[in-house]
């Protein structure tokens, strides 16, 4: 009994030891198993996937990814000797492989900063490799030299890419509809720069809010023959000394207005000499711009740098592309406004000004004429006096074409603050060559008001000319007030005086008369005809003017009016107070009338 005893005692033994062992074994083989999978997410980290370049790392590499066969086999075959052993040569791979990717990101990095110093870079991008950096330190730190390899080598292959001509040239601004934006530029310059068509998908905007810049999201893109929008304002010079060439020089332009999509385009159309005179606002209507070609009359003098200012004091806040041409055939001798102040008005808003000089101008004056168009990104040309039809109907044909190939890119501007300035950038990228512009953050958004006169010293010419520019603008927006039902855009022409006051009760008379009626005025003919100063700051203004009156279920009427404003200055603003003018007349006969 006791022998039999003692033997189960020995087999209780043996079987205890065999369970402890293979327990002992699984529990080791457990642990083997935590150990390569940290291994293997470690390796993950450390393992730069995308680096190739140096065979010492892809040898180390290799060496790691060996060494994990081998401890996967081992776990497998339960061998635990060879598992330890592994286990610390991993480890010291490990930490050659940490001190290798500590080096390679740090090269990385010297190229990123040695890349801001050799690139001229705009502040978001300067603040996105920031943003990297920043990201990178904190990957290091973890240990994911992966991730940080990628970040760090994305950004910086991302950037190498930039070309050295990073400007697209001329971008125009169309804000009429904020904070929906259009903004315009030159498709051809941009795919020159290329060698190849742009892909509008690859057009980003950024734009700063606050201390960051985000992408802006874009609305629409296409070219201007497909949208249209353009705004073209014809500029004739008509002073005396054009009238050797007078007629060609209406015959081409007309040729010109008659190949104008209409449909799509506007036109408008001014004369110039002793005074400035808007003879059609900016109109799809071709027949009435051609009218107002075939009735340009000459006078004397020649006033080019005020017919300019008051151009694009008008085409800012047309919606769409825009763009002023002028011909001109001598030096400007009668404007109050100078080439500076032109030059001003239009750099700002990127309006090219294109400028045809006919006959032999002065050396002098050709190279301000020159200056101007090459500031506002056109150009100037100068045609022969024998073949002056040909060669203005090929510049026209060359400036359309211009016009009808600008690419717009529609966006919402994120920023709806409308008087702030705005920081924004434009950006081509399509991941072959980046391309960028900043998009000018002086510009301010145009806005209606009144215009100011400069409080300093005009001389007697200056101060007719300031004055007769002020009525022809209130002229302008009183038409626009009562097709908008809205007098507000005409206050500011009246002060406070019981006078003014009463002129702007008339006014809003007017417009519930028009309101009430369904009545749409077209100002479609300008002239002033005398300014007279009655003392320091009172003045008489003497114009006519032609205008359609359109209402529902009657034949349009078409009037001349003639009338007398007495304008004073006060604080260097001009405000209207009385207004002298017999009824309008209809014109049942009149050549000009427009085409319904």
């Amino acid at each position: 009994m006791k022998k039999l005893q003692k033997i189960i005692l020995i087999i209780s033994i043996v079987i205890l030891s065999i369970v402890a062992v293979f327990f002992v074994i699984n529990k080791n083989v457990f642990a083997a198993k935590k150990n390569y999978n940290t291994h293997e997410k470690k390796l993950e980290k450390l393992i730069i996937s995308d680096y190739s370049i140096d065979q010492s790392y892809t040898n180390l590499v290799n060496t790691c990814k060996d060494y994990m066969n081998e401890y996967k086999k081992s776990i497998d075959e339960k061998n635990m000797l060879n598992i330890n052993k592994i286990d610390k040569s991993l480890e010291e791979k490990e930490k050659s492989l940490e001190k290798y990717d500590e080096s390679i990101i740090t090269d990385l990095s010297n190229d990123l900063n040695d890349l801001q110093n050799t690139k001229s870079l705009y502040p978001y991008e300067t603040k996105k490799i920031d943003d990297v950096e920043s990201k990178v330190n904190n990957l290091t730190k973890s240990g994911d030299y992966n991730s940080a390899y990628k970040k760090c080598s994305s950004i910086l292959f991302s950037f190498r890419k930039i070309s050295d001509l990073s400007n697209f040239g001329n971008l125009q601004y169309d804000f009429s509809e904020f904070p929906k934006v259009k903004l315009y530029l030159d498709s051809t310059k941009l795919e020159e720069i290329l060698g190849y068509s742009i892909n509008g998908t690859k057009f980003k905007i950024i734009e700063k809010i606050g201390d960051n810049y985000e992408e802006v999201k874009i609305n629409e893109f296409g070219t201007t023959s497909q949208d249209g929008g353009v705004n073209i304002d014809l500029l004739a010079d008509v002073s005396a000394s054009m009238n050797p060439y007078f007629n060609d020089v209406k015959s081409s332009t007309t040729n010109f207005v008659q190949n104008v999509d209409m449909t799509k385009n506007k036109v408008g159309l001014m004369s110039f000499s002793d005074s400035v005179n808007r003879i059609y606002d900016f109109t799809n209507d071709q027949n009435s711009i051609i009218n107002g070609i075939n009735l340009l009359q000459l006078q004397n003098m020649t006033s080019l740098y005020d017919a300019l200012v008051v151009s694009l004091s008008d085409i800012n806040t047309q919606s769409g592309a825009k763009c002023i041409v002028a011909f001109t055939d001598g030096h400007d001798n009668k404007s109050y406004y100078n080439y500076n102040d032109v030059l001003n008005l239009a750099k700002p808003y990127n309006i090219p000004i294109y400028i045809i000089g006919i006959g032999e101008l002065t050396p002098e004056y050709e190279e301000i004429l020159k200056n101007i168009s090459k500031e506002t990104n056109a150009y100037y040309r100068n045609i022969n006096e024998s073949n002056i039809q040909q060669e203005m109907s090929q510049i026209y044909g060359e400036i359309s074409k211009l016009q009808n190939t600008l690419y717009y890119i529609d966006y919402t501007d994120k920023n709806k603050n409308k008087s702030e300035k705005r920081e924004l950038y434009l950006e081509y990228n399509d991941g072959n060559t980046i391309i960028r512009n900043k998009i000018k953050d002086t510009v301010e958004i145009p806005k209606d008001k009144a215009v100011e006169i400069p409080n300093n010293e005009l001389d007697k010419d200056g101060k007719i000319a300031a004055v007769a520019s002020f009525i022809r603008e209130s002229n302008i927006k009183y038409f626009e007030s009562m097709n908008k039902r809205d007098i507000s855009l005409v206050k500011d022409f009246y002060d406070e005086s019981e006078s003014g006051q009463k002129l702007l009760l008339e006014a809003q008379s007017n417009l519930n008369k028009y309101t009430k009626e369904n009545t749409t005025l077209e100002f479609f003919n300008y002239s002033i005809k005398k300014v007279e100063i009655v003392n320091n700051n009172t003045y008489k203004v003497s114009y006519s003017q032609e205008y359609k009156d359109s209402t529902p279920n009657r034949e349009p009427i078409y009037y001349h009016a003639s009338a007398t404003d007495t304008v004073i200055e006060k604080n260097g603003r001009f405000y209207i107070t009385e207004f002298d003018g017999p009824k309008p007349e209809p014109l049942k006969n009149a050549k000009f009338q427009l085409n319904d």
